[in-house]
């Protein structure tokens, strides 16, 4: 058999040569006169075992398997052993893994960096982040208006809730009123509706877009998107 030095590279889960050793005697090692010897009892080696965390590859493997996360989404959640447990801890909160993903990916870990902060350090926790989460997926209030929010509670410590109602920040969802936003729009637009209808489809966003501006962002982007399609298509 080869006597060698080997390095273990965790990343790709190989070892590769570093030197070759002619003979065990190389190795300089031998019994310590000193030292009794040492033997430990199984019940020793399995509570060792069991204290022994879970490691980052195969935490990466969890998230992918049960959370059903990208390669990329579980390497960015775990990079740090705070950052994963900030995940899983709002996950357990909002029930949603992959909408939890983009939000702690986007713009939680934004804010931390702007406020110097570590996932076991920023000033809100997995319970708010929850409800504000909740919030989105619910219709409660858009995508853009709950970044908004984000960061008035990191600053002031006032819940999702609290910050939507002081402010008025609910999605408007009355079809009468979203449809006045999309006649203004229309109006306001008339080059960009034709072109839409002679076929340059992508203006459609940027129709809507126009149509939650006008709203302060808080009308409903999906009926935004059903009654601007109904009018340009001539419907309404």
């Amino acid at each position: 058999m080869r006597s060698e030095s080997l390095l273990w590279n965790d990343h790709e889960g190989t070892l590769r040569s570093m030197r070759s050793k002619e003979d065990s005697e190389d190795y300089r090692y031998f019994p310590d006169p000193d030292l009794t010897p040492l033997v430990l009892a199984p019940s020793l080696l399995t509570w060792a075992n069991s204290a022994v965390p879970e490691l980052p590859r195969d935490r990466r493997a969890r998230f992918e398997d049960s959370y059903r996360l990208t390669e990329y989404e579980s390497g960015v959640l775990t990079q740090t052993r705070e950052g994963a447990d900030l995940f899983e801890d709002v996950v357990d909160q909002t029930g949603d893994a992959g909408i939890t993903a983009k939000w702690i990916m986007g713009p939680v870990q934004a804010l931390m960096k702007a406020r110097a902060e570590t996932p076991k350090s920023f000033a809100l926790r997995p319970e708010a982040l929850g409800q504000l989460i909740g919030l989105v997926t619910d219709g409660t209030i858009s995508d853009a208006v709950a970044r908004g929010v984000l960061e008035i509670m990191a600053t002031s410590g006032r819940s999702a809730v609290d910050v939507v109602e002081a402010s008025g920040l609910q999605q408007v969802r009355d079809r009468s009123v979203v449809t006045g936003w999309v006649e203004g729009v229309v109006t306001s637009f008339p080059n960009e509706v034709r072109r839409f209808r002679e076929g340059e489809a992508r203006l459609l966003g940027f129709l809507v877009g126009q149509v939650m501006k006008a709203s302060e962002g808080k009308a409903d982007p999906r009926q935004v998107n059903e009654v601007l399609r109904s009018w340009l298509n001539g419907l309404d």
